[in-house]
């Protein structure tokens, strides 16, 4: 089913795809990037030199935010490839555990995740404290906290990146080209470094800069544990709640001008090909025969998989504690189930999870529809302008949720055409729709993988015997597409559920979300009530991975 733009449905189906790109992508950066010129009415760049100046934090900002992201990714980079050539290549006790926790970082919500470090590693977390008593010292040993608590917080939520990329290209690598390297003899390290890593290069690039991006647009680690220093994201929100417009709307565009150019990087290199992809079946994994290395590997194995659970543990654990209970001692004294009957019993405490249940859920179903739409048009489309369009698609993958909620917030503060003449700034529908600007990338995605497999001769024999392309659609697509479509839909609502973000720019009292609700309590502090919808929350996301996991295959469905 080609889509000419002769055709009724091709204007249709443009309508609906360009509509909500126009009122709520290209229109607010556009207009971000406009107000940011123009200050007190006048086309300057007072709001750059402010925002950069000597008296100014912005290039300690840009800085930081930048050497951190380089040190995620070498730390990444050090921890993620190695367990991906052990996982990929050598057969040992725990490798199918640990082949399934390795992606339970990528699970765990960012807040929840920062608040699980800050429990264990504080200077008044578990293990500090532990270590305290066990070496009988005067104070804890160390503290993970500052610029090293943001980097240890990044390396272990996004090593996985790595390893799941890594791992792929592996599977797909013509092993023969190692064999004749040692046949002819180069040892193992030189075959490795001149044959084995330039084969997986686009498959470590596109983990490179997957992980630069999401470290550079990262907001719940800088903000909880280095507040005392500058980030681009956390002082794009401080410039913003004090009422700093103007240096708030520079950094955003600074911000996001690094993200659009790692994006065309990206593009650049590619979807992480294999170079040299041999077919057929992959090796056979190498068998450890030596039971001391079994034994090695083994208790190697169980290390990896307690410290990829450890802050998962440490969540659900906390949900027991008293409020009140903890102190200075090196586990609670005081436990109790209140933390969770509160939620039950009283309903203004459970309604921050079903808020974020509707709007995650309405930003699925959102992502879903768009996602097709646009899906049909990027890869069946035959028209002039299907490039511009699909970059303008996947141009929120690119963006920080820092500069999306900016943006929507200077574009939708005064009512327009593309938004029926209201205002949505302040209401409770600004929110859902930052979740499915964020997001929609991934549904237009994972239904384009799936349409790209399909062969048009199925479409071509559908319409020959006189199925109208509404028939077509109904009868042959959509049933075809429906696992990636809903595929996309997972993912937004995993994503979505606990984003945290966009959130606290745009939330209000009327659709405060879980995650919001566990950073208020865990202020007050209540550490008990904190960790309590923390593993409701987890709980959520745990158990739409498991079913998109038992159902969908979404593995097989999404190529990043």
């Amino acid at each position: 089913m080609m889509l000419q733009s002769r055709k009724p449905l091709f204007w249709l189906l443009l309508f609906i795809v360009a509509y909500p790109l126009a009122a709520f992508v290209v229109i607010p950066i556009l207009r971000t990037l406009w107000e940011s010129f123009l200050v007190d009415g006048r086309w300057n760049l007072s709001a750059y030199r402010t925002a950069f100046g000597a008296d100014s934090s912005g290039w300690q900002a840009l800085s930081t935010s930048v050497l951190i992201s380089l040190g995620t990714v070498a730390g990444a980079a050090l921890v993620g490839v190695p367990v991906a050539f052990l996982l990929g290549r050598v057969d040992f006790p725990g490798r199918r555990l640990a082949s399934v926790l390795v992606i339970f970082p990528l699970a765990l919500p960012p807040l929840v995740g920062v608040l699980s470090f800050m429990f264990l590693f504080e200077s008044y977390g578990v293990v500090p404290l532990a270590l305290q008593a066990l070496l009988g010292l005067d104070r804890p040993p160390f503290r993970l906290t500052g610029l090293a608590g943001v980097l240890v917080v990044h390396i272990y939520s996004l090593f996985p990146f790595y390893t799941v990329f890594v791992a792929q290209a592996l599977r797909g690598l013509d092993r023969s080209l190692e064999e004749s390297s040692m046949a002819l003899g180069a040892g193992r390290l030189r075959t490795l470094r001149r044959v084995t890593l330039p084969m997986l290069r686009p498959a470590l690039m596109s983990a490179t800069l997957l992980v630069f991006m999401t470290s550079m647009a990262s907001f719940s680690a800088p903000y909880l544990f280095a507040l005392n220093h500058h980030f681009l994201s956390t002082d794009i929100f401080l410039n913003k709640i004090n009422n700093n417009n103007p240096q708030a709307l520079a950094l955003t565009v600074v911000l996001a001008g690094i993200s659009l150019a790692f994006l065309g990087l990206i593009r650049k290199v590619g979807p992480g090909r294999v170079l040299g992809g041999g077919k057929g079946s992959p090796a056979p994994l190498r068998q450890l025969r030596s039971p001391a290395a079994r034994r090695l590997a083994a208790t190697a194995a169980a290390a990896f998989c307690l410290l990829v659970l450890l802050p998962h543990f440490m969540i659900a654990f906390l949900a027991f504690v008293k409020t009140g209970g903890w102190t200075h001692t090196v586990l609670p004294e005081h436990y109790t189930l209140e933390n969770f009957r509160r939620m039950f019993v009283q309903p203004m405490f459970f309604a921050p999870i079903v808020n974020s249940v509707k709007m995650a859920g309405m930003a699925a179903v959102a992502v879903g529809v768009f996602g097709l739409m646009a899906a049909l048009l990027v890869v069946r489309g035959r028209f002039a302008a299907r490039g511009l369009l699909e970059m303008a698609v996947m141009l929120p993958w690119a963006l920080p949720g820092t500069v999306i909620a900016i943006s929507l917030i200077v574009s939708l503060s005064q009512p327009h055409l593309l938004t029926g003449g209201v205002a949505w700034a302040g209401s409770v529908w600004l929110l859902p729709v930052a979740y499915f600007v964020r997001f929609m990338p991934l549904g237009v995605r994972s239904t384009a993988s799936a349409l790209e497999q399909l062969d048009p001769a199925l479409e071509e024999a559908s319409a020959s015997l006189g199925a109208g392309p509404l028939r077509t659609f109904r009868r042959v697509l959509l049933p075809l597409l429906w696992p990636g479509c809903l595929a996309g839909m997972l993912f937004t609502f995993i994503t979505a559920v606990g984003e945290y973000t966009s959130s606290i720019l745009l939330y209000v009292p009327d659709n405060m979300p879980i995650s919001i609700k566990i950073d208020i309590q865990s202020r007050i502090p209540d550490l008990g009530g904190a960790s309590a919808y923390s593993v409701l929350l987890l709980a959520l996301v745990l158990g739409a991975l498991y079913a998109s996991r038992k159902s969908l295959r979404v593995g097989d469905q999404i190529r990043l």
